[in-house]
């Protein structure tokens, strides 16, 4: 089984050498394909886990990509929107596969692209967004901008220069990201704020804390409040998403990495092997063990 690799933008950087480089954000203006960008290394380990934000522009051929645990067709025009803390495993491109890709620290999406954090959920779920020829031409004049400006920098007001005109194209993906999701009925009433609040929060500390009553303190709400307003936006009571949460990672941990079971449960902060063997029973209805069997069985029927 393949370990889970950690992507950042320091290993991005030292990896790939980019067009340009800071510490919070890293422009690629021609990416030609997968093995190229990703590496070796991280190509043989298979399984990606984010801690950057990225948006990347497919602007010819095709990919194939999982994300958690949806697989993803990328084709021309695709504009591909990469969350951190998302699992990623890239699984085919074709050979004329080209991309322009910009990747940013979460803390620098967080502080800059503030409109965005609504749409985040939505943006989970929803990763791939198909452009139209307006945005595709506004999108090319930007790429062509960074392009200039990152070629031959000015060392004069060049960092600034660049990350001013990064802003104005966050904003602009934002407004194609809304106009896809206006499709979806989307909309930022009081609840969904909550909502998106909360689930940024379980993001952020489901490994750790549990119970609902961390993340109503945390949002100054009533637990009864936070998990009727949950329930009321979601369909799902606010305990189910933090177990979401934690299943999802050990479910990713139980396919790709070569972790024992016990060492997983660990991992996750479960008091003992038995406490992680009795949660992912009651979500999953199985054993871990009996999970990771399967999973490694229907691979193998696949590629036999």
């Amino acid at each position: 089984m393949k370990e889970s690799t950690t992507i950042n933008i320091k290993v991005l950087a030292r990896r790939v050498p980019p067009d340009y480089t800071s510490e919070s954000l890293i422009i690629y203006n021609h990416v030609t394909n997968e093995k190229a960008f990703i590496g070796e290394e991280i190509r043989k380990q298979g399984i990606i886990v984010t801690e950057t934000c990225s948006f990347s522009l497919c602007t010819r051929g095709e990919a194939e990509i999982m994300i958690n645990t949806q697989n993803y067709r990328i084709k021309k025009n695709h504009l591909i929107i990469m969350l951190p803390k998302q699992v990623i495993k890239p699984i085919h491109t074709t050979p004329d596969y080209e991309a322009r890709i910009i990747f940013i620290s979460s803390d620098y999406f967080k502080e800059k692209c503030q409109e965005m954090i609504p749409l985040r959920f939505k943006m989970q779920y929803h990763p791939v967004v198909g452009l139209n020829e307006d945005e595709i031409k506004l999108l090319e004049s930007y790429y062509s901008l960074l392009s200039r400006k990152t070629d031959k920098l000015n060392p004069h007001f060049s960092e600034l220069a660049v990350h001013k005109l990064a802003h104005a194209l966050f904003y602009d993906l934002y407004n194609f990201v809304y106009r896809y999701m206006q499709d979806k009925n989307f909309e930022l009433s009081h609840p969904n704020s909550i909502f998106n609040r909360f689930i940024t929060l379980v993001e952020e500390y489901h490994l750790k804390e549990r119970d609902i009553i961390f993340y109503a303190n945390k949002l100054y709400l009533t637990p009864k409040y936070l998990s009727s307003v949950i329930h009321a936006t979601s369909g799902k009571f606010a305990g189910e998403w933090i177990d979401y949460y934690v299943i999802a990672l050990a479910k990713s941990l139980l396919v790709s990495s070569t972790k024992t079971i016990q060492e997983i449960g660990y991992s996750l902060n479960f008091s003992s092997p038995s406490a992680f063997t009795k949660f992912f029973k009651r979500i999953m209805k199985m054993s871990p063990r009996e999970y990771r069997n399967n999973q490694l069985n229907n691979t193998t029927r696949k590629t036999s």
